[in-house]
């Protein structure tokens, strides 16, 4: 099994993933550029087997129409919710669904609402115990942060119920791959409402100067516990930095969310 993170190098600073097996068959995960996708897939001397896109922005579903055509591939899946507005769409994927990368990895389909009209994100997973091993999350969860929810069919409600019920709970080895690099500028968002956070000082040298260009830096759901405040909703520094101490966990996430909006 093979995961391959593209930086895109769009002014919205997209990932778009591939993920194949073996016999070079690869899925590919939200395709910004078309032809980008296409020559490294020629580089591997792979085959598509399909898109899938997490949600219907024009970022995440702008090379769907290139790649098909340059890789003879007809298979777009997505939510069912948003299938009308995503280019190729010919599968609906629902919660529970499994696609199968290869023996001995899956994809599992996560219904993920919060950010738009119809998200999915993708846990990948051993297909004996269903370990799970990485979660591709869209523009859900970002590394040391989470999407925004001004769009149609956005609720920043149901971003907190989906976060909470489905992220909050995942081990702590699982690797995060976002929709977008955000890493350097969320964390100074977080250092901004929890400046004592040594741990958020640390990864913010670590990132401040990275090239993308030259390598990627990813982040575990352990490492999001530790400085992503969305993650860490009973903080009492949180809380008086927004000024709300007593406030529920929910209460914490809306108004994280609000000042992050405005940030």
């Amino acid at each position: 099994m093979n995961v391959i993170q593209l930086y895109t190098h769009s002014p919205l600073r997209n990932f778009t993933y591939l993920i194949g097996n073996a016999d070079r068959q690869y899925w590919c995960i939200d395709p910004f550029d078309g032809q980008v996708v296409a020559d490294k897939l020629h580089e591997l001397d792979a085959r598509l087997v399909g898109i899938i896109n997490t949600h219907e922005h024009d970022d995440h579903t702008c090379g769907n129409q290139a790649l098909l055509r340059l890789m003879a591939c007809s298979l777009v899946a997505g939510h069912p919710d948003c299938g009308h507005l995503i280019p190729g769409f010919s599968r609906a994927l629902n919660a529970g669904d499994t696609i199968a990368i290869d023996a001995l990895h899956q994809l599992q389909v996560l219904d993920t609402p919060g950010h738009s009209r119809g998200h999915v994100c993708l846990l990948l997973q051993a297909s004996g115990d269903k370990k799970p091993l990485a979660v591709f999350s869209g523009d859900i969860l970002f590394n040391a942060g989470v999407g925004h929810c001004r769009a149609v069919g956005a609720s920043v409600e149901k971003l907190y119920t989906t976060l909470a019920e489905q992220f909050h709970i995942l081990d702590d080895s699982v690797t995060v791959y976002p929709g977008h690099e955000y890493l350097t500028n969320n964390l100074e968002f977080s250092l901004s409402i929890d400046v004592h956070n040594c741990v958020a000082k640390a990864w913010l040298e670590k990132t401040n100067g990275h090239d993308w260009k030259v390598s990627n830096i990813t982040t575990t759901i352990g490492d999001e516990r530790l400085f992503n405040p969305f993650f860490r909703l009973s903080s009492d520094a949180i809380k008086r930095s927004l000024n709300i101490e007593g406030a529920t966990e929910r209460e914490v996430f809306v108004a994280l969310r609000a000042k992050r909006d405005k940030w």
